[in-house]
């Protein structure tokens, strides 16, 4: 489909196309914030500026939102002043690197023309393009989670401690900008041990190297939050709210965090001395709830893990422009090619044994999101490696009708 002597020609011009298409979305919004999170992230990112630290409105300590993001505004705003417009071309840029690097992950799984393929179609995404001019942090985890793909893959083909810490390294920077990710960490460990050729004290290294790492990169967070909270957490203090969120009485596949908090239950929270309090209290609300109908919550589970991959956005948080367009251009682009990647892995499946990790990429995210909320931004960041395998459908169909047609 694309000829090997054209050197990396085609892979310039694909990547030009994708910087243009982003940043005409760019020159087509004013310079303001369009979506609820982005405002909490703004506010986060003009304190921290101030001087005044990771606090909230009201000037107390917080760690409701993973920490990178707002870190990353903040050093955007310090360079080139506040303005959104310079952030949304910054994360243009990024998205298009990442082009780069999910070409690199398909010539590693597959060869040149399926990278090519993968890349051009990821340049196109009508879904990644929206997100890159969005002030949410997943243009900026796509790309440290893809980085980070490439690298685990990396492993299987040379093992190095260095190369493991290094992994380690980037996997701890795209926990502190989505923490969801940390539940990858077990089955990409599981994978590299079946993957190694010698297990036992190789993998022992490696995987010490990637959990030390990790655990450095993470541990100036947590020590701030021991240390602020006076209790060890994670990363983030959201995850009792989501949960609430996603198992409450009124809670549906697509409701999203769209539910009113009872009164009761809005009485508990304004009685807490503290963030961790409210967490806490948000966990053991919807734990009685669990524990009262349990059929329910797993129903509700399957049906949420079913909505991460619907065809269009809903609910549509977020989406203030182009609503309508933006699901009639997710249903036209998303639906070929989950269709496509569903015929690529079963192609596939018995020839490349690193389809396995994109597998358990694939489980790992939709549960834990599953017991939680879902929505189709949250899937972005696994719409690349879907990409990839439409694109050995695509052209292990364009080879069959090529060596039919000679």
């Amino acid at each position: 489909m694309f000829g090997y002597d054209d050197k990396n020609k085609y892979l310039i011009l694909i990547f030009i196309l994708g910087l243009i298409l982003r940043i005409f979305v760019s020159f087509y919004l004013e310079d303001t914030i369009y979506w609820e999170d982005g405002f909490d992230y703004d506010s986060l990112a003009n304190r921290l500026l101030e001087g005044k630290g990771f606090v909230s409105d009201d000037g107390t300590a917080t760690a409701f939102r993973a920490p990178l993001y707002p870190l990353f505004l903040a050093a955007v705003y310090s360079i080139f002043g506040h303005h959104f417009f310079v952030v949304r071309i910054i994360q243009c840029l990024i998205d298009s690197v990442t082009l780069l690097v999910i070409f690199a992950i398909a010539r590693f799984l597959y060869d040149k023309q399926v990278a090519t393929i993968s890349a051009l179609i990821y340049g196109i995404y009508p879904l990644l393009i929206y997100s890159a001019n969005t002030f949410f942090p997943t243009t900026l985890f796509i790309f440290l989670f893809a980085i980070s793909v490439l690298l685990v893959l990396k492993l299987k083909q040379k093992a190095t401690v260095f190369g493991s810490a290094f992994w380690g390294f980037v996997f701890g920077i795209s926990v502190l900008t989505m923490p969801t990710i940390l539940t990858f960490l077990p089955v990409a460990l599981v994978w590299l041990f079946f993957a190694f050729e010698k297990k036992g004290r190789k993998f022992a290294f490696n995987a010490g190297a990637i959990i030390l790492t990790m655990v450095f990169v993470l541990s100036p967070w947590l020590i701030r939050n021991k240390k602020v909270f006076n209790k060890s957490l994670l990363i983030t203090t959201n995850g009792g709210y989501n949960f609430w969120m996603g198992n409450n009485p009124s809670t549906k596949a697509s409701t999203g965090n769209s539910v009113k908090i009872p009164d009761y239950l809005s009485q508990q929270l304004s009685e807490a001395k503290s963030e961790t309090e409210k967490d806490r209290i948000f966990f053991q609300d919807a734990f009685q709830i669990i524990k009262k109908d349990p059929l329910r919550f797993i129903h509700l589970t399957i049906i949420k893990a079913l909505n991460l991959w619907r065809f269009y956005p809903s609910p549509d948080t977020g989406y203030k422009i182009f609503p309508i367009l933006s699901k009639i251009l997710s249903v036209m682009t998303y639906t070929p090619i989950s269709m496509l990647a569903l015929c690529g892995f079963i192609l596939c499946w018995s020839q490349k044994r690193e389809v396995v990790l994109l597998l358990l990429l694939f489980i790992s995210l939709t549960m834990t999101y599953a017991i939680f909320i879902t929505k189709v931004r949250f899937r972005l960041p696994l719409d690349p490696y879907l990409i990839i395998l439409a694109s050995y459908s695509i052209n292990t169909i364009w080879e069959y009708w090529k060596n039919k047609s000679d």
